[in-house]
């Protein structure tokens, strides 16, 4: 998932997973600051979102910080949605990420002892501080 706009965290994600073998296919994030147009507008009430979050609320309660969560999660149901509808398997990655390039055989272990029935499995960080790794 990437924003447009983040033309560079796009080439090196593709850097990046090019060294690892992985393809990808990358998704246009939703970018939060359409909020501040629809805001300053007058949009904002009768917004909508395709994902059916109560936008307006959420603004409402807790201000521009927040344009950049609901950008995040607008991307990530909009993609669960497409996974579901295709019934595929994805491996879901933000353009920020970074990870060891132990990444590749670490997944396909975690995968191997995934059970059958589960239907997401949630990678979360590989260490508890700045080059300190939990595994490997």
């Amino acid at each position: 998932m990437n924003l447009e706009r983040r033309v560079d965290r796009r080439q090196r994600l593709r850097l990046l997973l090019s060294q690892l073998g992985i393809t990808a296919e990358f998704v246009a994030a939703t970018d939060g600051r359409w909020l501040e147009t629809l805001l300053h507008d007058g949009g904002l009430d009768e917004f909508t979102s395709p994902t059916h979050i109560d936008v307006p609320e959420i603004v409402r309660r807790h201000g521009p910080s927040v344009y950049g969560a609901i950008g995040c999660l607008e991307t990530g149901l909009r993609v669960m949605h497409y996974i579901q509808e295709c019934n595929c398997t994805a491996l879901l990655l933000e353009d920020d990420l970074d990870f060891d390039l132990r990444f590749v055989p670490a997944l396909a272990e975690a995968l191997a002892h995934t059970p059958d029935d589960w239907m997401t499995l949630r990678l979360g960080h590989c260490y508890e501080s700045e080059g300190e790794h939990i595994w490997g």
